[in-house]
């Protein structure tokens, strides 16, 4: 489904504009997740927007690579995303690292 849309965005401009709005702005499912983390202080608090922007770009980037290459959306695949990429992605924004 998700490949059709993407296609049909490419001729449709009514259709980009509304799922690209959403995909780039809408990262209301991370975010309770992150200021959780900021109340635990496991993330700065003060950047729960930009880390939950970060963690919704890298989970989405995944699902798509996942759709791209035909892989499967099981529980080593969700361990994967967020043990090997966004955690780490987080802990890196956190350490200040450039």
């Amino acid at each position: 489904m998700m490949s059709g849309l993407i296609h049909a965005m490419r001729s449709d401009r009514e259709l980009a504009g509304a799922l690209r709005s959403h995909l780039a702005n809408d990262y209301s499912v991370a975010l309770p997740i992150i200021q959780r983390a900021a109340g635990r202080g496991e993330v700065p608090v003060g950047a729960e927007e930009a880390l939950a922007g970060l963690a919704h770009e890298v989970i989405e980037a995944q699902l798509f690579r996942q759709m791209a290459v035909g892989g499967s959306f099981d529980d080593e695949f969700a361990r994967h995303v967020v043990d090997d990429l966004v955690l780490p992605a987080l802990t890196h924004y956190r350490e200040g690292k450039p």
